[in-house]
C-alpha cells in the first residue's frame, strides 16, 4: 500500500529512539504494526513470515508468533538456510512455554517437532541420537492427539533414523506398526485417496522413491512384507 515512510539515516539514531518508547507502547507499536502487515499483505502473508513472527513476539501474540515462526521455518528449509531455520524453531520451543496446557499447545509443539526433524536428519545425519529424540517425541503428541496422519510421519523418521543406525530390530516394529496405523487410517477414511499419501513423507509402499539404494532395497523388503 502507498503511504509516508519514514528512514534512519544511521541505525544507532534507531536503537535510541526505540529505548525512548515505554515497553508498553512498544508492545502495543509491535502489535499494531503486525496486524497492520497482516492485511496489506494479505495472501502473500507467508512472504513476510519472519518479520511478523518478530512483531507477533514483541507484542505479546504468543500463538501468532508461533504460527509465523513456524511458517518462517519451512521457508528458510525451502532455501536449505538452515542455521536460520534452528533459530526459528528454537525461538518457538521457547515461545511454546507461554502458552497454557493443552492441546493447543501439544499440536503448536507437534508441528515444530516434524520441522526440526527434517532440519537435524540434513544438517547433523539420519542417525543421531537427537533425530531419535525428536520423534520419539513427536509419536507421543500424536498419540495423545488422536493424529494418525502425523504419526505416520513421526514413525517414518524413526524407521529412517533406524536403518540408518543399522538397528534390526527396532525397524521391523515400527514398520509394523506404520503399515497398521496407515491401512487403519486408511479404512477410517473410506473410499478415496488415503491420508498418509498426502504426508510431505513419501508413503510406505512408495519409500524407494527418495532413498538411495541400498536403503530402498533394506526398507522395501520389509515395508512390502508387512503390506
Amino acid at each position: 500500500t502507498l503511504a509516508a515512510r519514514y528512514g534512519f539515516r544511521h541505525a544507532l539514531f534507531q536503537e535510541v529512539v526505540y529505548a525512548h518508547i515505554s515497553p508498553e507502547r512498544r508492545v502495543d507499536l509491535h502489535k499494531r504494526i503486525g496486524r497492520r502487515l497482516e492485511r496489506a499483505y494479505r495472501k502473500r502473508v507467508n512472504t513476510i513470515a519472519a518479520e511478523l513472527a518478530m512483531h507477533f513476539d514483541e507484542g505479546r501474540d504468543p500463538r501468532r508468533a508461533l504460527s509465523y515462526l513456524e511458517q518462517a521455518a519451512r521457508n528458510a528449509l525451502h532455501r536449505s538456510a538452515y542455521s536460520e531455520a534452528g533459530r526459528h524453531l528454537a525461538r518457538g520451543q521457547d515461545i511454546l512455554k507461554a502458552l497454557p496446557e493443552g492441546r493447543v499447545r501439544l499440536r503448536l509443539e507437534l508441528d515444530l517437532l516434524l520441522l526440526r526433524g527434517q532440519m537435524l536428519m540434513t544438517t547433523k545425519g539420519w542417525g543421531v541420537e537427537e533425530v531419535e529424540s525428536v520423534y520419539r517425541r513427536a509419536r507421543e503428541l500424536c498419540q495423545q492427539l488422536d493424529d494418525a496422519s502425523r504419526l505416520l510421519q513421526a514413525m517414518w523418521g524413526l524407521i529412517a533414523m533406524n536403518v540408518v543406525s543399522g538397528h534390526d530390530p527396532g525397524r521391523k516394529v515400527l514398520v509394523g506398526s506404520v503399515t497398521g496405523a496407515r491401512t487403519r487410517r486408511h479404512r477410517g477414511a473410506g473410499s478415496g485417496q488415503c491420508p498418509a499419501d498426502r504426508l510431505g513423507y513419501p508413503p510406505v509402499r512408495d519409500a524407494d522413491r527418495r532413498h538411495s539404494a541400498g536403503q530402498r532395497l533394506t526398507c522395501r523388503n520389509e515395508l512390502e512384507r508387512h503390506a
